[in-house]
């Protein structure tokens, strides 16, 4: 007779904690590969407050390496590498179609200039000489 109730007993103990190990391998995202994020603020260095930008400025990042940005009317991109919460972008090459607002210009020419990330759901926060927030 106990022994139905001992295998029943087993079970739910073993499901219960695979169900718990499932949940602990879940790891919020850590790499910038993958994502697109848009310009919300940005502070240049020396600012003493932050710039709500005049467009909608993108930045995706790909998992080759490479980032591509959209600004007014022109497209930069360029290759970043990341380690841990360490980030180093090249210089953004840009076409040069024609007039991308001055906020435009000063992102752009931002971005080599960040060294760090933090990355949550929600948020992007590139930091160096300046710093700007990004929002998916």
């Amino acid at each position: 007779m106990m022994k139905p109730f001992l295998h029943v007993a087993l079970g739910c103990v073993m499901l219960t904690m695979g169900a718990s190990a499932c949940q602990e391998t879940q790891t919020p995202q850590d790499s910038l590969a993958g994502t697109t994020w848009v310009l919300y603020e940005f502070t240049p260095a020396g600012s003493p407050q932050a710039v709500l930008p005049t467009g909608q400025y993108t930045i995706s990042f790909h998992a080759d390496g490479s980032y591509e940005v959209s600004l007014d009317v022109n497209m930069c991109g360029g290759n970043f590498q990341e380690s841990g919460s360490s980030i180093e972008m090249e210089s953004a090459a840009c076409t040069e179609m024609c007039c991308d607002s001055e906020d435009a210009l000063v992102w752009a020419g931002m971005l080599s200039d960040m060294v760090s990330f933090e990355l949550t759901d929600d948020e992007l926060t590139l930091s160096g000489q300046g710093s700007m927030v990004l929002i998916p």
